[in-house]
């Protein structure tokens, strides 16, 4: 009977050994390479640095004057928000610039409604937004509307626009491509 209860302990070993085997270790992922020629000036791979390509003070630059040209509306002449994009296209590449197409609708809600009957205009603020981990560059607006005796408009709450410009690697100075988000805070009692 030992014999029998011994063999039946073997053969149970030997079959959860079989049951926990290990798999095989997965394949490692592809490496990506890239064509785009090394640059005598970069720099070491640090957490800041690994993950972006560094921007210049003049994209910078480039990027606040575009965020605060596309964030300039005149409701009684633009017939929608694209009209200041298309303001901007000097700053951008030509492909990129052919892409910034006037919708058919005219821009509509209430905000933009009372500023062009007020014959207001929008002031943007810009500001380098260095809370972002993107690459390019970040660019926060915000704005307030105007009218043309300098008075604000009242308004329920603060918009802000969160901007993102990144540049052609062949020609630095030029907007390759720009996507943005819409916010907008509660208002202050003051507001």
């Amino acid at each position: 009977m030992k014999k029998l209860h011994a063999a039946a302990l073997a053969l149970t070993a030997l079959a959860l050994a079989g049951c926990t085997a290990k798999e095989p270790a997965p394949e490692p992922l592809p490496t990506l390479t890239t064509s785009a020629p090394a640059t005598a000036t970069a720099e070491p791979a640090t957490p800041e640095h690994a993950a972006h390509p560094k921007v210049t003070a003049e994209q910078q630059a480039i990027a606040l004057e575009a965020a605060r040209i596309m964030t300039t509306w005149n409701p009684a002449e633009d017939a929608t928000q694209t009209h200041a994009e298309l303001r901007a296209r000097h700053l951008m590449t030509d492909e990129r610039a052919a892409r910034v197409i006037t919708p058919e609708r005219p821009s509509s809600g209430a905000e933009w409604t009372a500023a062009a009957e007020e014959h207001a205009t929008s002031e943007p603020v810009v500001s380098l937004n260095t809370q972002a981990d993107t690459p390019g560059v970040a660019v926060r607006a915000t704005w307030s509307w105007k009218r043309p005796d300098g008075s604000a408009l009242p308004r329920a709450g603060t918009p802000i626009r969160y901007y993102t410009f990144t540049f052609d690697p062949n020609d630095p100075t030029k907007i390759n491509d720009y996507t943005y988000t819409d916010r907008t805070t509660a208002a202050s009692p003051t507001e």
